[in-house]
């Protein structure tokens, strides 16, 4: 990973990974030309961003906890206030779109899914993750970003997809549910992630 210029998360380490398969999907699917869109980014700790720009894209990261809209130094990357349900960008704009660790903090998902299928292009890809574990973990009355703290379990999982399948996405692949190590710790709770990749199933143009 730094042998090709990434810089690594270190923590949680484990956020490397689903980052990396993230950026691989952009990669395999999206033009140059195209920009992408992360939702939910937070400047100098998520760097699917900085790592997109690094292969070439233009990247656009909404976040509405930003306290100041800027860019980076290069103006590939532009971090902008805004909402991954309503956002200021045109129809089909975006050649794919990346949301990591970020729905388990109490997105509203039929507005999310609707919103990503507006601005994605006709068959542009949707890479999320999220905290996960195949059993429930009681999370108790733990809180953060001002929802309640939430680890999703495989039904959670296939009704997630269930929802973005409603608003005209179609997973890419089989979503691979083992579990075999708790690689994150926080808040006091052990777990793991999982990622999975849609896409929107209109044909491109």
């Amino acid at each position: 990973m730094q042998a090709a210029g990434l810089t690594p998360y270190e923590r949680p380490p484990a956020k490397s990974w689903d980052a990396l398969r993230a950026c691989n999907v952009v990669l395999e699917n999206a033009e140059r030309t195209e920009p992408v869109i992360d939702v939910g980014g937070v400047p100098g700790y998520s760097h699917i961003s900085s790592w997109l720009a690094h292969y070439g894209f233009e990247v656009e990261v909404v976040n509405p906890a930003l306290e100041r809209e800027h860019a980076s130094p290069d103006g590939r990357v532009r971090f902008t206030k805004d909402d991954g349900t309503r956002t200021r960008f045109p129809d089909s704009h975006f050649g794919a779109a990346t949301c990591l660790s970020v729905i388990e903090h109490g997105v509203e998902l039929d507005p999310f899914f609707s919103e990503m299928h507006r601005i994605l292009v006709p068959g542009g890809s949707l890479v999320v993750s999220t905290d996960f574990w195949h059993e429930p973990i009681d999370t108790g009355d733990r809180r953060k970003f001002d929802a309640p703290v939430r680890i999703f379990t495989q039904d959670d999982i296939e009704g997630i997809v269930a929802c973005a399948e409603a608003h005209g996405f179609g997973p890419t692949g089989t979503i691979d549910f083992r579990c075999e190590e708790k690689t994150v710790e926080w808040l006091g709770l052990e777990y793991t992630f999982i990622d999975f990749a849609l896409q929107r199933l209109d044909e491109r143009a």
